[in-house]
């Protein structure tokens, strides 16, 4: 017989003969007699639908539907039913079958007595005692086995997070009486000691180890805590300096009750170069170049530097940052700063350097600093020209449920800057701004959005105060509706100049109608004025569309000059976090 010959019979033979396995046909069930939630779990339970729809024999038929019973029993058993009867019913459906299993669930089993005993150093830790308050079971209560199990979860949790690393529940029993429908329930946790740290190992190839040891949070002899790792981990992150950060409690190389700690860390890339071209409504066409130079010394100093051009803005930026004992939170930032802002009306030039102090205390942020500059400032052809000596001061607070995307939050932040003639200064002044942003959640998804400026200036000679320095309203950030700093007194010659006071407030609501997609309706008002002038507020409204980006708030809105005398409509556009 040829070679041939024999594939063809044997190709023939495997075409003709079925194929072995299961189908996948999911066979018809239902569950009755119970409901809800308990319905769902049953339901879900049961992983036999395709053996069940298969089964052809009436052996193999009757050996599914028990394991179905069981499998509906167990689910019962879960929730505290454990003496339910499950009557099976198969339907015929010509050559098909259905299934229904008829449930009788009968009165739960309850809690009787609940005895939890932590014995060990830790028999009076304020986190194990804490675990025994809030024990999700009760005497009377329904024996939920989920709950139980969850208990115990976050007993063992806690004990990893706070170094009682040889805990171990020596008894956890669930005695149940089905004659009496009761469940006793008895817990014994032997605690062990809690660890400390031992050796700290720092491995890393370039900053002094006494600058990196400021971040530390942590020192041998100290109770052990996951969450201080975690409060470490956060700080050499936030430094910018490493691309890799490896905390870990050493468990094998313990000795006694301390527990080394490992931190290694991989530095960055010393420098990082930028530029972007962008538009906003307010200042055109913008482009920006830069460079950033992570750590310049084995002290961790950073310096930046960042040329900002726009069509009426440029500006170069010098920036050398020292951090201080905490420099985490603690940094002196040395600065050079230049401007020249070209509006049609006043054009005005700022040169100088500042040091300033920059901490954070909690969620308070605090700076104070001392500013030294020029200002040349031309208006109308005619010049003026001014040297400060402005010591400085600041301080805001924030709050949010959630960083990005708040539905709940507030921001709040005051700052002064002013400066005395004859102390290097030509002229005295005194200036006090204030901004708030609160956010309130509405109905399921909305926000209602509440803004606010004030700002005021006391100074004999306004003229030469750089525009830094003078107050205008209408843009972008300000009363929409109006263009850039529009919004401000005028000279006799119809000059813009600024004014030395400001009020501003706006009312937004936001309806996200589909995902990070929102509809607004807004309202804003506000102005720029000399204070012995009066207030003559300028109102603007209007409606935007609003997504949600991974980084920050894109916004488009068209907004309506309610005080102008023709009502003209103005595009804005914006991409900014909400606080």
């Amino acid at each position: 017989m040829s070679r041939n010959f024999v594939l063809l019979l044997l190709a023939c033979f495997i075409w003709l003969t079925p194929t072995v396995g299961y189908s996948q046909e999911v066979a018809k069930i239902e569950i009755t007699g119970i409901e809800g939630e308990l319905l769902e779990q049953a339901t879900a339970n049961i992983t036999v639908t395709r053996e069940l729809a298969a089964a052809t024999s009436p052996r193999a038929l009757d050996r599914r539907v028990r394991q179905a019973v069981t499998q509906i029993n167990n689910a019962l058993k879960v929730n505290g039913y454990y003496s339910a009867e499950i009557t099976p019913h198969v339907l015929e459906q010509g050559e098909k079958h259905s299934f229904r299993f008829e449930v009788v669930k009968g009165e739960p089993v309850r809690i009787g007595t609940v005895q939890l005993d932590i014995i060990g150093e830790g028999a009076d830790f304020r986190e194990f005692q804490n675990w025994k308050k809030s024990f999700p079971l009760h005497p009377g209560d329904v024996l939920v086995d989920t709950s139980y199990e969850d208990a115990l979860t976050e007993l063992q949790r806690a004990a990893r997070k706070y170094g009682f690393f040889d805990s171990r529940i020596s008894t956890r029993e669930i005695r149940i009486d089905l004659s009496t429908l009761k469940a006793d329930i008895q817990i014994v946790f032997e605690s062990g000691s809690r660890f400390r740290y031992g050796e700290i190992r720092l491995d890393q190839d370039y900053f002094d180890t006494d600058f990196l040891q400021r971040y530390f949070n942590i020192e041998p002899g100290q109770s052990f805590n996951n969450d201080d790792l975690q409060v470490l981990h956060r700080r050499f992150s936030s430094s910018d300096y490493f691309s890799s950060i490896r905390l870990s409690p050493l468990l094998d190389e313990r000795d006694g009750d301390e527990v080394p700690v490992s931190i290694e860390l991989e530095r960055r890339k010393r420098d990082r170069y930028f530029s972007g071209i962008g538009y906003s409504t307010d200042l055109g066409v913008r482009g920006k170049l830069g460079m950033e130079r992570r750590y310049t010394n084995a002290r961790g100093h950073h310096f930046s530097a960042l040329l900002d051009y726009a069509e009426l803005r440029r500006s170069v930026g010098l920036n050398y940052n020292i951090p201080l004992t905490q420099p985490y939170n603690d940094n002196l930032v040395l600065s050079y700063r230049f401007s020249d802002r070209r509006d049609e009306d006043l054009k005005s030039r700022v040169n100088g350097i500042d040091a300033t102090r920059v901490w954070k205390r909690g969620p308070h942020d605090f700076q104070y600093g001392i500013w030294l500059f020029t200002a040349d400032n031309e208006l109308d052809g005619e010049t003026s020209s001014g040297k400060f000596f402005a010591p400085s001061a600041g301080w805001s607070n924030s709050r949010a449920d959630n960083i990005l995307f708040p539905r709940k939050g507030w921001q709040l932040g005051i700052r002064m800057v002013g400066a005395y003639e004859g102390v290097i200064s030509t002229e005295s002044f005194l200036q006090a701004r204030l901004n708030t942003t609160v956010i309130l959640p509405t109905f399921k998804r909305d926000r209602l959005i509440l803004r606010g400026q004030l700002g005021r200036t006391l100074v004999d000679d306004f003229s030469v105060l750089p525009k830094q320095l003078r107050f205008y309203a209408g843009g972008d950030n300000s009363v929409r509706g109006y263009s850039y700093q529009s919004l401000a007194p005028y000279n006799e010659n119809g000059s813009l100049v600024g004014g030395d006071s400001l009020i501003f407030g706006s009312v937004e609501y936001e309806h996200y109608f589909w995902r990070e997609i929102a509809a607004a309706i807004f309202w804003d008002t506000g102005n720029a004025f000399f204070a012995g002038d009066g207030i003559d507020l300028a109102h603007g409204a209007g409606v935007g569309l609003h997504i949600n980006l991974p980084f920050g708030v894109f916004r488009f809105d068209v907004a309506n000059a309610l005080s102008k005398p023709d009502r003209p409509w103005r595009v804005h556009i914006t991409l900014r976090p909400d606080l």
